[in-house]
């Protein structure tokens, strides 16, 4: 009885297996050695129809396993590719070609520069013959569209279908909901709240903070001007708050920062002579350290100011501060505005007497040196006693406020040689310096760093050396 049952279900499970197999529709190749599995399914037969357009150009002997070689060779559109090959695509021909894998991607003797290639996926997948060759197509047609636009090939109507116009973009983003504020609207909600005393002093310096952000723009801030941004900021420069004081001087030395036209307006509007006054009254440290910075900003290559600011008695204040204020950054800022004054005036002599390529840059060199002939600047710091205070400074440990103190003398030679020569212990500090610098150079040869800040300040010292005959 026992034997009977064991005979009976071996046969059911044999009749199964029968059914089953009768039932499946299948081409298979080995799948042992990781190969691609070609399925013919149902779906695929019944999205044969669509496909048609796709096949009518491959041959049968196509749809067959790639064999692969230890050579390049192509790939037929339709063709399974074995796991772990070589795979390429030739961007000059446009076809797949694949071979064995026997080194590294990347390794010398690998593919040429340019093709597209990788290894083929290892993780075997069943994909009907359908899908394969849909896949293909698209992706041969998509890379043939790399290789024209790699070639440059790109006609005018791609380029304007590809353009954009910004009414266009504008209507878009609003049917996203999302609306672009133009940056002159956004300036003058924050101009609202500066000027509102009553806002809370966080809500003010923030305001100022992302104003400033936006006037480093040329355009934005002559929008500023516009808006009335210069009242609304010279009035906060008397604010009772220090921290809002001290943000308007910065948004206003952003603003002037290489804008002649702001630059013009803001000196026709009376904002150079508020700028000294506070420089020269203010308590807070960080106030007159943005009001410098903006003074600074309004006389770079400006000699209408520059003389502006000499007839304010600019130099008389920087003289003082000099004597007066021990902070470093300060008095740094403040031979820095001497320097950069000094050689805007000796640039544009230079300039006058290089013979200019036409009439026109000749005119304007000529009105140039003009207006800075007009300001002296050399008289009047030599009466306020910078050729005594100069050598003074070099004791100080800083690198970079002895760069700006020896470039200023360097500037000074002429009008200040004498007061130079009798000035006690310049030459043995100018010695010192030579001596540290000498060291400080060497090291930036070892680096390999032949022209490097300390060989630079190197010669500075020797140049001041030479012309003094030490």
């Amino acid at each position: 009885m026992r034997m009977w049952r064991m005979r009976s279900m071996r046969l059911f499970m044999a009749f199964v297996l029968v059914l089953w197999v009768c039932s499946m529709k299948l081409k298979a190749v080995d799948h042992s050695q990781g190969q691609l599995i070609l399925v013919d399914t149902e779906e695929n037969k019944a999205t044969k129809d669509d496909d048609e357009s796709v096949v009518d150009n491959l041959d049968e002997e196509d749809l067959a396993v790639f064999q692969p070689t230890n050579t390049w060779q192509r790939v037929h559109p339709g063709q399974g590719v074995p796991a772990g090959l070589h795979v390429r695509l030739n961007l000059q021909t446009g076809e797949r070609e694949a071979k064995l894998l026997d080194q590294k991607v990347g390794d010398a003797g690998g593919p040429s520069k340019g093709d597209w290639e990788g290894v083929a996926d290892d993780d075997s997948r069943v994909f009907s013959s359908t899908e394969l060759k849909r896949t293909l197509k698209l992706l041969k047609d998509d890379t043939v569209g790399q290789a024209k636009q790699m070639d440059g090939v790109k006609t005018e109507s791609d380029s304007r279908q590809s353009f954009r116009s910004m009414e266009e973009l504008r209507k878009d983003f609003e049917e996203l909901g999302l609306f672009a504020e133009p940056d002159s609207a956004v300036m003058a909600r924050l101009l609202e709240v500066i000027n509102n005393t009553r806002s809370l002093l966080e809500v003010r310096r923030h305001a100022l903070r992302e104003l400033e952000y936006h006037v480093h723009q040329v355009d934005n801030a002559q929008d500023l001007v516009k808006l009335g941004g210069l009242i609304i900021l010279v009035r906060a420069l008397n604010d009772s708050m220090p921290e809002i004081r001290e943000g308007s001087a910065f948004v206003l030395g952003s603003a002037l920062s290489s804008n002649p036209q702001v630059q013009v307006q803001a000196v026709e509007g009376g904002l150079l002579q508020r700028l000294v006054v506070l420089l020269a009254t203010d308590h807070s440290l960080p106030v007159r350290k943005k009001a410098l910075f903006a003074i600074a900003t309004m006389l770079r290559h400006f000699p209408y100011a520059q003389r502006r600011f000499l007839d304010l008695g600019g130099i008389s204040l920087l003289s003082q501060l000099l004597e007066t204020d021990r902070d470093r950054s300060l008095w740094i800022r403040i031979v820095t505005l001497a320097y950069d004054m000094l050689w805007e005036k000796h640039e544009a002599d230079r300039r006058a007497e290089v013979e200019p390529e036409s009439q026109w840059e000749r005119a304007e060199k000529v009105e140039r040196a003009r207006q800075y002939s007009a300001i002296s600047l050399l008289p009047t710091l030599r009466q306020h006693g910078w050729c005594e205070r100069l050598p003074a400074l070099l004791a100080h440990p800083d690198h970079d406020a002895r760069e700006k103190v020896l470039r200023c003398m360097a500037e000074l030679m002429r009008e200040c040689r004498e007061e130079f020569l009798s000035a006690s212990g310049l030459q043995a500090a100018l010695g010192e310096l030579q001596s540290e610098y000498q060291k400080l150079a060497a090291t930036e040869q070892i680096e390999n760093e032949p022209e490097g800040y300390f060989n630079r300040m190197l010669y500075s010292v020797q140049e001041l050396q030479r012309q003094f005959g030490w």
